[in-house]
């Protein structure tokens, strides 16, 4: 189950305390470099080192120009139903797991094999037809009225 950190506002905001606590583990040192992607949310990739080997992590924060105050309440209380999920690869899309939430940022963990695909253009012909068929069945996973997704229905239609 993801924590709830809601003193983490920004990227200075991150520490080794922080983290340590988040993880359960001690973490000698950490990077965060953006990612380069994200229109609504400030991405940042965290690498962050441990005792015995390092793990790369995503850090999503909210950005101050954009007035979407409620954009990571949404999308944490998604993540935490998420991680109550009893099939989680039913799920039309990889979902990563959510390792702290907040009002203003998210924690992720970090998938390394990932089609990405630039915001700013279109979606590729070949791919779109399997897209849509995926939003289509992930909107029916979390919106419809079925008894993996009501307690994710009612949470996002609030």
């Amino acid at each position: 189950m993801p924590r709830w950190i809601d003193a983490v506002k920004t990227p200075d905001d991150i520490s080794v305390e922080v983290l340590s606590m988040i993880l359960s583990e001690e973490v000698v040192q950490y990077s965060l470099s953006p990612l380069g992607r994200g229109v609504l949310s400030n991405v940042q990739t965290l690498e962050v080192t441990l005792s015995t080997r390092t793990i790369k992590l995503i850090a999503k924060f909210r950005r101050e120009d954009i007035p979407l105050e409620d954009l990571f309440s949404i999308e944490g209380a998604f993540y935490h139903l998420v991680d109550e999920l009893e099939d989680f690869n039913a799920f039309p899309f990889q979902l990563t797991k959510a390792l702290a939430t907040g009002t203003y940022w998210l924690l992720l963990e970090f998938i390394s094999n990932v089609t990405t695909l630039d915001v700013h253009q279109s979606c590729p012909m070949n791919e779109f037809d399997d897209l849509i068929y995926r939003l289509a069945k992930m909107h029916d996973y979390c919106w419809m009225d079925s008894s993996n997704s009501t307690e994710i229905a009612k949470t996002l239609n609030k």
